[in-house]
């Protein structure tokens, strides 16, 4: 018989013990990226100070406020076995980032992206324009296609999607045979696989966003220190993501 209600405290303990355990030197690295991106935001905070008409700056922070506060709340989700609400964050983080990284190759977007309290309502070129499909154009003019990778269906998480409530809110289920299945639990649930996929999209998300602030001030001296340590930990990831294959 199901009991619905909240989750009882020590399960949520025995959950977070255990995602911990299999993820421990993931959240190394999360901390790792996580500090190397609050520093990005100093930095951009402390030039933001000096020289406040530089639009794309006052953009990102916006952003990068919003970006750690949701990095936070996903973390916080998956270890608390809420998986589907989890991936639901994730999938906002990448938008994020690819509207950062939109404004950043088409800097002509950023002043209406400043303004869209004004417009976006009634504008419907404005939505049209700033829509994920018209954002997703602009990356893939310079990524590729493949830039989408193996996360392209994160979005079904955010709304009634059948494979999204089958993917991102059950349990996988390994059968024997070796297919795999999905099991509804109707309550918070441990599963190494999902923890993994959501520490791993927010190790790639907080340095894909350094990246591009690099990227758009890369003649700035006074970033040297954070360069090397960005190419240090994008080396470091990418030897794990060829060790997870």
């Amino acid at each position: 018989m199901l009991k619905f209600g909240y989750t009882k405290t020590y399960k949520s303990v025995i959950i977070c013990f255990f995602t911990w355990l299999f993820r421990k030197s993931d959240l190394k690295r999360l901390k790792l990226n996580y500090k190397l991106f609050e520093n990005i935001l100093e930095h951009a905070i402390n030039q933001h100070k000096q020289e406040q008409k530089d639009k794309f700056i006052e953009a990102y922070l916006l952003m990068g406020n919003k970006l750690l506060v949701d990095t936070q709340s996903a973390k916080i989700l998956s270890f608390l076995g809420l998986h589907g609400s989890a991936h639901v964050l994730l999938a906002v983080i990448l938008r994020t980032i690819r509207m950062i990284s939109a404004l950043h190759l088409e800097s002509k977007l950023i002043d209406e992206y400043l303004d869209e309290e004004k417009t976006s309502d009634t504008n419907k070129g404005f939505r049209i324009k700033f829509s994920e499909s018209s954002l997703q154009k602009i990356l893939d003019s310079r990524f590729g296609k493949n830039e989408r990778g193996e996360y392209a269906n994160l979005d079904k998480a955010l709304h009634g999607s059948s494979v999204g409530a089958k993917i991102y809110y059950a349990r996988i289920r390994h059968n024997t045979n070796g297919t795999k299945g999905g099991d509804i639990i109707y309550d918070a649930f441990f599963e190494d696989e999902k923890s993994a996929t959501a520490v791993n999209i927010l190790n790639g998300a907080l340095l894909d966003a350094v990246g591009v602030y690099l990227e758009r001030y890369q003649d700035d001296k006074s970033l040297t220190g954070l360069r090397k340590r960005y190419d240090y930990q994008i080396q470091s990831e990418k030897k794990e993501m060829l060790s997870q294959l």
